[in-house]
């Protein structure tokens, strides 16, 4: 077991999944497995008990990203740490940020 954990919660017709552990090259694949079932769905990421955030997380969530918005759903992270804010903008991730996120770029016009 890698430590990694989701509840779920629905508001509307958005899934919000917060996450519990970190986002590592330990957990990527449970993390893809806990999210695959919510592709083409609105999802909202909350972050908030994710204590640590690596290059194989952010790709973990990058990706469910892409699948999600390929088969007509969306994908934000909401809340998110500032540390992990930061390392999502750090790494030219900020569209992963909800748009009323702090530190959330600002969407193109």
């Amino acid at each position: 077991m890698s430590g990694l954990y989701m509840s779920i919660a629905e508001r509307g017709d958005v899934s919000v999944l917060r996450l519990y552990g970190p986002l590592n090259a330990a957990t990527a694949g449970d993390l893809h497995a806990m999210l695959t079932p919510f592709r083409g769905r609105s999802v909202l990421l909350d972050l908030t008990e994710c204590p640590s955030l690596d290059l194989d997380g952010l790709l973990a969530l990058a990706a469910f990203y892409d699948h999600t918005r390929e088969a007509g759903g969306s994908m934000h992270l909401d809340p998110v740490p500032p540390p992990l804010a930061r390392y999502l903008l750090e790494h030219h991730m900020g569209y992963l940020l909800a748009p009323a996120s702090p530190g959330a770029p600002e969407p193109s016009k």
